[in-house]
């Protein structure tokens, strides 16, 4: 039963992670499509949400 609850976090928090890259994907695109330019500010605005963002999981998770 443990395990089970194991598994069913470890996906859960694996569906959130795949939403999150799809979010900055398609925020990628959606800049590039604004701008006409994948600006280095955009990624690293996006890698600073993601690690934000498993920063939140991983405190979550602890807690």
């Amino acid at each position: 039963d443990e395990k089970s609850a194991e598994l069913l976090g470890l996906r859960r928090t694996s569906q959130g992670l795949s939403a999150v890259l799809l979010s900055l994907f398609a925020g990628e695109i959606a800049s590039i499509r604004l701008f006409g330019y994948t600006g280095m500010l955009t990624i690293m605005g996006g890698l600073m949400i993601f690690a934000f963002v498993i920063a939140l999981f991983l405190t979550k998770e602890t807690l």
